[in-house]
């Protein structure tokens, strides 16, 4: 790979000549620092351009470069990784507990940005902890130990927030509200109220459909 420097050198015959850069012969250390400031997406790709660059962009100091601060305390204490790229991707597919299981962690693979996961311990859940209307269950491949289940509704209300400061800066984010249906008469009849902002301001508002054979699309908040 070979790069043209914008400085020319004039000849004893008058012409003006133009030297190349060898980019591979520049230091593995010099290179990995280079791929360090791109993405884990380009990383891959100048992987494949030179041994060297290959070396370079497999090597822990690029990878941990993709990882979050602080990402040790993310990591139970009896798994081990034999490189920092096997870590990220371990992160990208193994989503991890964190907060004593409250929160699900992991990174979005192409770019390395944080994704998080509240438990439903985690949420404030309106009458959650009233027999008449919802109990505790566990769910076999659930990622929660504990999942509330509906019996009944008698007033529907789910809030959930996260500090910002946990947050990968300058991403635009996607909020989901997952669960799974089951017969609970009302939510394939009346829609419910959706909002998603700053605690202190109203936020952006939608109404949808829990029932999934009303929604088709997905709610898309500006």
């Amino acid at each position: 790979m070979k790069s043209k420097v914008s400085e020319m050198e004039e000849g004893g015959n008058g012409e003006l000549s133009i030297d190349t850069l060898n980019l591979n012969a520049l230091p593995q250390d010099c290179i990995a620092t280079i791929i360090s400031f791109t993405s884990p997406r380009d990383a891959c790709r100048l992987s494949i351009v030179s041994t060297i660059f290959k070396l370079a962009a497999e090597s822990d100091a690029v990878w941990e470069s993709f990882l979050p601060s602080q990402y040790q305390a993310l990591i139970p204490s009896s798994l081990s990784f034999s490189s920092k790229k096997e870590l990220y991707l371990s992160l990208c597919e193994n989503p991890v507990l964190i907060e004593g299981g409250r929160k699900s962690f992991w990174l979005e693979k192409v770019s390395g940005k944080k994704c998080y996961m509240l438990s439903p311990k985690d949420l404030y859940i309106e009458w959650v902890n009233t027999p008449t209307y919802w109990r505790w269950v566990s769910i076999p491949k659930a990622r929660f130990e504990e999942v509330p289940e509906l019996l009944s509704v008698c007033w529907f209300e789910i809030r959930g927030k996260i500090s910002i400061s946990r947050l990968s800066p300058m991403t635009l984010y996607k909020a989901y509200l997952v669960f799974k249906v089951h017969d609970v008469y009302g939510f394939d009849y009346y829609p419910v109220n959706l909002s998603v902002g700053l605690v202190g301001t109203d936020g952006s508002m939608r109404t949808a459909y829990l029932d999934p054979e009303h929604n088709q699309e997905e709610i898309v908040f500006q």
